[in-house]
């Protein structure tokens, strides 16, 4: 069982309900302007404790049309307990040659799956519910960005992160809501967006 949440800003709340009603998850506009750390917690705090995944979706997300019958089925093969359903172009710039050698190395080798040490997007992420705990008492001590917070917890608590291959999510690409002190003119959209053959195999490292 997966459970789903939608982190949202007024900008796009448009957006962001639509994708909410379309996943049947909950909804965190920051409206009362906490951040995006914060919003981004209350989102993570919002997991069922039923599930076993909990997945939080950005407002730019846009998953495949049958993302909840591939979530599940690539969840329930995932190598690694955090899992990013996007690999994305540009930003980080270190991460473009090494992610464009794993993305050659699982094409010639089928896998579904590219393993990293770090985070890297927070456009469309899951993590097994056990662990959102340990993971909400450590991001609140670290006065990084969203996706980097997430990052700086897997790397220090030893937990790899596995990105879905084809993305299941893409990257609407449309103006930031977060301030930012170096303008971005390269697009950010995923690498590839689809479904694989299976999601049983083997990871291939980035």
């Amino acid at each position: 069982m997966i459970s789903w949440a939608v982190m949202g800003h007024p900008s796009r709340s448009r957006e962001a309900t639509a994708l909410a009603w379309a996943l049947g998850g909950r909804l965190w506009l920051d409206e009362d302007q906490v951040g995006e750390n914060a919003n981004g917690d209350r989102c993570w705090a919002a997991y069922d404790p039923a599930a076993a995944w909990h997945v939080v979706m950005q407002d730019d997300a846009l998953p495949v049309a049958d993302i909840a019958r591939q979530a599940p089925a690539a969840l329930a093969a995932a190598p690694a307990p955090v899992v990013s359903f996007y690999l994305g172009t540009n930003y980080p710039p270190a991460t473009v040659q090494p992610a464009r050698r794993a993305m050659a190395a699982a094409n010639d080798t089928g896998s579904a799956w590219i393993t990293a040490p770090r985070l890297y997007w927070g456009v469309a992420v899951a993590i097994r519910t056990d662990l959102i705990g340990d993971m909400l008492a450590a991001v609140r001590r670290i006065s990084r960005p969203y996706d980097e917070r997430i990052s700086r917890w897997a790397e220090t608590a030893g937990h790899s992160v596995a990105y879905t291959w084809p993305s299941l999510v893409d990257h609407a690409d449309g103006p930031s809501t977060i301030p930012r002190l170096i303008q971005r003119l390269a697009p950010r959209r995923a690498y590839r967006v689809g479904r694989p053959t299976t999601w049983t195999t083997d990871p291939v490292p980035m």
